[in-house]
């Protein structure tokens, strides 16, 4: 029984360790999907600002709105390439924090397998014993039913 026992604080801390593997990926898949959401915005908006400096370029505009613009729309590009940068990093978290998980969710799949087989093996060794004194139990009554007719012939 303390072999049972033994497996079952193996299985509470690999569900421990499964559910905070569990929490970080949580963690890491918001994490990307604030910054997917953010570069979507980045990008949105450098096109909406892109659209409006040409409307403005159309118009006379001056030389120095026009740099201006060109810096702007410079940093802008600047910053979605940096968010991509972030991205690739948090995807890759991401995919680390996936790995780990899989791998807690296998040896806790692993623990609980361990732990089924030999609770049926300890039935099957009850099962067994309890059959052998059965089985016992029916030759000694055997045994006392042919000695009670054995000395029931000398009588």
């Amino acid at each position: 029984m303390s072999g049972l026992k033994s497996i079952q604080m193996a299985i509470a801390l690999a569900a421990d360790r499964r559910d905070h593997a569990l929490e970080h990926f949580a963690k890491a898949r918001c994490a990307l999907d604030f910054g997917l959401d953010q570069l979507a915005q980045l990008q949105s908006y450098a096109a909406d600002t892109e659209k409006r400096w040409i409307q403005i370029a159309q118009q006379a505009t001056s030389r120095e709105v026009l740099q201006c613009k060109h810096h702007f729309i410079g940093r802008l590009q600047h910053a979605i390439g940096l968010q991509r940068l972030a991205m690739q990093s948090l995807d890759a978290d991401l995919g680390a924090t996936k790995k780990a998980l899989l791998e807690a969710e296998c040896r806790l799949a692993g623990l609980r397998k361990v732990y089924e087989r030999k609770q049926a093996a300890m039935r099957q060794a009850q099962t067994r014993s309890e059959q052998k004194q059965m089985d016992e139990f029916a030759a000694f009554q055997q045994r006392i039913v042919l000695a009670g007719e054995y000395h029931g012939d000398l009588a």
